[in-house]
């Protein structure tokens, strides 16, 4: 429904409960009249909040490619809820909500694992295809990395995975579960962290060996999306191995004043993202309790905290802004030369949007996409997975993409 006929729809709706309430008794046309002056006023709302659409930034000279890719990001029509009017934590909670209340059937998988050479190891969830078309060879592989702490069962994750079976049903998903995440076994003193990115080098290689004549996509969500904007900068094209990538509420400048790693009660995100850590301490404390000060992890306070504890020391970081710096995309950014979409929204109170402040300089394939509202990916239904599949399919459509190899 496009905003025109949505606002005349609403506008008719009140004026009609104000003009049948004349009839009715004294309290119930007050009743009704506020009914309808609230409809009119929430499309008004609504029309503000969304006010602008998406806003792109390209880089300077942009190929066909790149122009084609951004214009089928452009497309896809961005109605935000109302509830976006009132900001960024809001928004995020509500979305979160309703989003874990909308629901998404469980997703039929089959897990293999990918053994790296530290003796660490990935899980790989493989999401069911149709009867019908599991018996062809799928034409383009999605790997999804997922969020902080996060698995195949991730609410964000089950909706981009169902909008791709029902809308692309000979593209294959499949979940990368890092180090111990989900019910992964943790197989080596190092956990997952956010600067690590040979673990997606090879699992995007475990792929690439198992179905070669398939093209490579790979999708990231907030922490995993960070380290898919890292991924892609610091490998050419060819060596990335990917035809396109979309990454989703990353996080660009780690160090930035504003984001959430540097507010120790700067609000809920700080608070809820490092409870999630802790659990996953604590679900591995026979492999990880030795080698941290297992006791002091555990009564971190946020998320910069819990990292200077554990990652630091883990990693062989100096100190926690040296791992910060490393992990931030930022940084390569201007050497993105794989086709790369990524979207924040400028209310992010989770991943700031002022991190794109720190990209001097747009890698020649990569277009950022910022929408006026959202929060921390929460953007209206399907918005993240319409825009991540059509700017896929402007990429792969294209005469001069890459060879499969």
């Amino acid at each position: 429904m496009s905003p025109a006929f949505d606002s005349a729809v609403a506008i008719r709706v009140g004026q009609a409960l104000i003009s049948a309430g004349n009839a009715l008794p004294q309290a119930v046309p007050l009743t009704l009249a506020l009914v309808g002056l609230t409809a009119c006023l929430a499309v008004v709302v609504r029309r503000v909040v969304g006010r602008g659409g998406v806003a792109l930034r390209l880089p300077d000279s942009p190929s066909p490619l790149i122009r084609r890719a951004a214009a089928a990001v452009a497309a896809v029509e961005y109605n935000p809820p109302l509830w976006t009017a009132l900001g960024g934590n809001v928004g995020t909670i509500f979305g979160n909500l309703i989003m874990t209340l909308r629901g998404h059937p469980p997703l039929e998988t089959t897990r293999t694992t990918v053994l790296l050479p530290d003796g660490g190891s990935v899980g790989l969830d493989w999401v069911a295809r149709s009867a019908a078309d599991a018996t062809a060879s799928p034409e383009v592989i999605v790997v999804v990395q997922h969020g902080l702490c996060g698995s195949a069962e991730s609410v964000y994750i089950k909706e981009l995975a169902h909008v791709i079976q029902r809308d692309h049903p000979s593209w294959q998903v499949v979940v990368s579960i890092s180090r111990g995440c989900g019910d992964t076994v943790l197989t080596s003193v190092r956990g997952f962290t956010a600067a690590r990115t040979t673990d997606l080098a090879a699992v995007i290689q475990h792929v690439r060996h198992r179905f070669p004549s398939a093209r490579r996509v790979c999708v990231g969500f907030s922490l995993g999306s960070s380290l898919l904007g890292k991924y892609v900068g610091e490998r050419g094209a060819a060596e990335a191995g990917l035809s396109a990538a979309v990454m989703l509420g990353p996080a660009w400048d780690f160090n930035i004043e504003g984001s959430f790693l540097n507010k120790p009660f700067g609000g809920w995100s700080a608070n809820f993202l490092v409870h999630g850590l802790v659990r996953y301490l604590r679900r591995h404390a026979t492999t990880l309790g030795s080698s941290i000060d297992f006791d002091r992890a555990c009564r971190a306070r946020n998320v910069r905290e819990f990292d200077e504890i554990c990652v630091v020391p883990m990693c062989g970081y100096a100190n926690v802004e040296e791992y910060y710096a490393d992990a931030s995309a930022c940084r390569v950014a201007h050497t993105i030369a794989t086709p790369t979409l990524a979207v924040s929204a400028i209310d992010d109170p989770v991943c700031s949007v002022d991190g794109v402040q720190s990209i001097a300089t747009i890698g020649e394939g990569l277009v950022i996409a910022l929408t006026p509202t959202g929060g921390h990916m929460m953007w209206p239904r399907e918005f993240g997975a319409t825009v991540c599949t059509r700017f896929i399919n402007a990429v792969l459509s294209a005469d001069d993409l890459n060879p499969k190899s």
